[in-house]
Parts: structure tokens; C-alpha cells; sequence
């Protein structure tokens, strides 16, 4: 009896806590545009039909180039992207932003 007790504590207390901002926050705009390649790439990877390992190794390999183009180190992208899961009304805005910039370009290179 006394562990589910336990368990039901842990989990509420899990639940209310709340985040700490990480020191190195990529704002919204910023993560906006790194996952918008991020999404991009394990498209185009989906589209290559390549399956475990070697899938993996394609996505770290170019994940790492887009935090480079980004200018983002890979424990910036980690906790920005952790907080801003845990953060559902900031992770909106992100997604927002994400869909509105990919309606464009999808319009952009649509061929009539």
C-alpha cells in the first residue's frame, strides 16, 4: 500500500513543477527556424526509405549541420527544445510560426 502512496506523490509533484528558463534559451523565432529544418530533414530522410542505423547516422549527421547554420550549439538546441516541450503555450507559438513559414514556402514552389 505504501508505494502506490509513492507513487501518486512523485507523480503529482513531477506534474507541478515548474521549469527553470535555461540560460541559453533559443527564442521562439530562433527555434522556429531550427526546427523547421530539423522537420525538413527526417522528411526528406522518411523519403529515402533508409531504416534504423543507418537513418540515424544521416540524421545526426546533418542535424549537427544545421546547428551549425544556425549557429547553435547541440546543449542549446537540447534544453531550448526540452523547455519549450514542457512549456505548451510557448511550444504553440513555435509550431505556429513552423506551419505559417512552410505554407509559404510549399506556395512558393508550387508549379501551376
Amino acid at each position: 500500500m505504501r508505494y502506490p502512496l509513492y507513487f501518486l506523490l512523485f507523480t503529482f509533484i513531477s506534474c507541478n513543477s515548474t521549469k527553470e528558463v535555461p540560460k541559453e534559451l533559443l527564442n521562439e523565432i530562433e527555434m522556429s527556424n531550427v526546427l523547421i529544418d530539423v522537420h525538413l530533414l527526417e522528411s526528406k530522410i522518411n523519403t529515402l526509405g533508409k531504416k534504423g542505423d543507418t537513418a540515424f547516422q544521416i540524421y545526426d549527421h546533418f542535424e549537427k549541420l544545421i546547428l551549425e547554420k544556425h549557429g547553435v550549439d547541440s546543449l542549446t538546441y537540447v534544453n531550448s527544445l526540452d523547455y519549450y516541450m514542457n512549456n505548451s503555450a510557448f511550444m504553440e507559438t513555435v509550431y505556429t510560426a513552423i506551419i505559417d513559414s512552410l505554407v509559404v514556402r510549399q506556395k512558393n514552389y508550387r508549379i501551376d
